[in-house]
């Protein structure tokens, strides 16, 4: 009797292995995990397994438009452009100011610098995500921001466009400029 329960739960623990209910690389993780997980996966070129951590992502927060976008940009590399511009769709209808990977799509407004504040927090590619809030806060006139933000990215590595640097320290003089009179 012990013996058949023995095998009985050994059963259902394969049972749930197989199926992918029950996760070894984890317990407990929250979707933001998985995306963090699924980006580093991407950076070193996994993008497959960054695919399945985005949608391990997507699983356990359906409202997460970063698991979506994040899977956008693994598809996009995968080769696979339609699935990815599905998930890029879907990462937009969740959250409309997420500029994560679409070009066509209206930027630099204060849903995007929300989207991008939430990408940073997540520590989603940062150099790169604190250049693009730093160019959505300059065209909401937030230029010390703009500023802190193009620092952020250039410590972190980042090479940020010469000619954006140029016209922000011109604003930001023009701007000092007008203070001191």
């Amino acid at each position: 009797m012990v013996k058949d329960f023995s095998k009985f739960i050994i059963l259902i623990v394969g049972i749930i292995l197989a199926l992918g209910l029950f996760s070894l690389d984890g317990f407990c993780q929250s979707a933001e995990d998985y995306v963090k997980k699924g980006m580093d996966a991407a950076k070193n070129g996994n993008t497959s397994e960054a695919a399945s951590y985005f949608s391990k992502a997507a699983a356990l927060d359906p409202k997460l438009a970063a698991a979506y976008a994040e899977r956008g940009k693994a598809l996009k590399e995968k080769g696979d452009l339609n699935q990815a511009i599905e998930e890029y769709n879907r990462a937009v209808a969740l959250n409309p100011g997420l500029s994560s990977g679409f070009q066509d799509r209206k930027r630099y407004s204060n849903p995007t610098i929300d989207g991008l504040t939430k990408k940073i927090d997540l520590s989603i590619d940062l150099g790169e995500t604190y250049y693009e809030r730093a160019i959505a806060y300059f065209y909401s006139a937030k230029y010390e921001l703009a500023w802190q933000d193009v620092l952020k990215a250039q410590n972190l590595g980042y090479t940020v466009n010469p000619a954006f640097v140029s016209e922000l320290k011109k604003v930001l003089e023009r701007k000092d400029d007008t203070q001191k009179k």
